[in-house]
């Protein structure tokens, strides 16, 4: 197993177990790096094609963009020439992701249960898209 995967897994019961105590904004914070996790697995593990993580490190890949938008924009490239309509949702709904993540980071507003809950199970759902299309596990 991958160590990327090792962390979405870790990510993954962190954020059930943060909510489950009360804490918000740290749960939706490892919902999305449990996505942002799966989503680097993925791409360097995929049947054909994989990425190079050298390479993608290095900074060649990410010298204008950081880490989160370059992962995004690859995986989402290679997700629109698979399966449009799951390309198209996963747009909408990482950036939610996305969203529900920089507000529990960074707003100044108490991050809320129901927030917590849409965010693992976007999380959850953006996941199983990448598993679907791209056939890793």
């Amino acid at each position: 197993m991958s160590h990327l995967k090792e962390k979405y897994n870790e990510s993954v019961k962190l954020a059930i177990s943060l909510q489950k105590s009360y804490d918000y904004s740290a749960s939706i914070n490892r919902a999305y790096y449990a996505c942002l996790q799966f989503m680097l697995h993925t791409l360097f593990n995929k049947k054909n094609d994989p990425y190079n993580k050298e390479h993608f490190y290095s900074g060649a890949l990410v010298a204008e963009k950081s880490t989160h938008k370059q992962a995004f924009n690859l995986i989402t490239t290679d997700l629109a020439k698979i399966h449009k309509p799951d390309f198209r949702w996963f747009q909408q709904h990482f950036q939610e992701l996305k969203k529900l993540r920089t507000s529990a980071d960074y707003h100044d507003e108490k991050a809320t249960s129901e927030n917590a809950d849409i965010a693992i199970k976007k999380s959850e759902a953006l996941v199983n898209i990448l598993k679907n299309n791209f056939k890793t596990s």
